[in-house]
């Protein structure tokens, strides 16, 4: 990330630092942005509840490879803010990925995963860790794969 002069934040750092870290090509995927509410969930809902939504539109968690590939392809994300905490920032998007280290950080049942957002003319990748029973807004944009048909 940093030769592709891509920011990354502590989360990230330690997991792409991780040995266990599951590097490895990106298998051919077609990726599907949708907000919350797009998903049918107008007041918000849970990861729970999103990955339920998403299942019922044809798309599920993305390899966690996904997130790289995309933040290194996507250099002309229009610009968001890195200013607002325990929300998604402003422009930021989330990749829903699958659990991808064999110790995931914070508590037992929490999400970690990766979100990609451009402020200030920098592009980011960043990690997060959102407890169970975190309730992602409406706006919030999401990265999913959408299910192959073969």
């Amino acid at each position: 990330m940093k030769i592709a002069d891509v920011q990354i934040n502590a989360h990230a750092e330690a997991w792409l630092n991780q040995p266990d870290f599951p590097y490895g090509t990106v298998p051919p995927v077609e990726l599907v942005f949708a907000t919350v509410s797009e998903l049918g969930l107008p007041h918000g809902g849970t990861r729970a509840e999103l990955e339920a939504a998403a299942q019922t539109q044809g798309l599920k968690p993305c390899s966690v490879m996904a997130a790289l590939a995309l933040r290194l392809a996507w250099t002309d994300q229009p610009e968001g803010r890195l200013a607002r905490e325990h929300r998604a920032p402003d422009g930021s998007v989330t990749v829903m990925s699958l659990p991808f280290l064999s110790e995931p950080p914070g508590e037992p049942g929490d999400h970690y995963g990766f979100y990609l957002l451009q402020a200030e003319g920098q592009l980011w990748m960043r990690g997060y860790v959102a407890p169970a029973d975190h309730i992602w807004a409406p706006q919030d944009v999401l990265a999913w794969s959408k299910v192959s048909s073969h």
